[in-house]
């Protein structure tokens, strides 16, 4: 009967290294850059010393890559073929915006969700993960966004507004996240162009046991959207 204490063990020990696993750090990592319809992000999930880098460039046609991270090295993941979209695509796409804005347009769909209970269902969901979130502790937010509108009288109005929008999405942040450090949101207004440029910066952890489980609530969640009859894909 050795092999019988020995696979009890071998069990054992494998079911401790699953749990140890569950608790360990989950970071992440990313940047976004936007400048009028260019675009660059970068995101990175990492546990210990393994990552995934998941990097989209957007000039005139989207472009996705991914990489694989093991310590200092990288390698490149089959996961996305081809660069933009195809003729196809492109229909496809423009198809489905179309719908959306279709939908967008008719009141019946918010009257549904209303009529239903829509609302008092998303407010309970959202509480279930007000414990989560505040275990997310972010190490870095830096925002800063660069906006002219070609009319100085436009862009004073948007800067003024920019002063209290940013104000209750500090004190909203501070109330259901926690950070190591002060959050950073900036505006910087321009008068004399047309521009829209957006820097985001940010790095955030929590353990793997938690990031499974927000994540299993929100696609729980996600079954919200199939009793109030409004699709999630067009």
């Amino acid at each position: 009967m050795i092999w019988y204490y020995d696979l009890t063990i071998g069990l054992a020990l494998f079911l401790a290294a699953i749990l140890a696993a569950l608790f360990l750090p989950l970071r992440i990592f990313f940047t976004f850059f936007r400048e009028n319809k260019i675009e660059r992000a970068v995101l990175i999930v990492q546990i210990c010393l393994v990552g995934i880098k998941l990097i989209y460039l957007r000039k005139e046609e989207p472009e996705i890559r991914a990489l694989l991270n093991l310590g200092s090295r990288e390698f490149r993941l089959p996961l996305f073929s081809g660069a933009g979209l195809s003729k196809k695509g492109e229909s496809h796409e423009k198809d489905r915006l179309n719908t959306a804005h279709r939908l967008r347009g008719k009141p019946a769909a918010l009257q549904t969700f209303f009529k239903r209970g829509g609302l008092n269902a998303g407010l309970k969901a959202f509480n279930s993960l007000k414990p989560l979130l505040k275990k997310i502790s972010w190490k870095r937010f830096e925002l800063e966004v660069s906006c002219g509108l070609n009319d100085p009288s436009l862009s004073g109005i948007a800067y003024g507004a920019s002063w209290a929008l940013t104000g209750a999405t500090l004190a909203l942040m501070q109330r259901y996240f926690t950070f190591e450090n002060a959050p950073r949101i900036k505006y910087v207004p321009r008068f004399e162009q047309e521009l829209l440029e957006v820097r985001w910066d940010g790095e955030l952890g929590i353990s793997l046991f938690y990031g499974a489980k927000l994540l299993y609530i929100t696609r729980k969640i996600g079954g919200l959207y199939k009793w109030i009859n409004i699709p999630l894909k067009v």
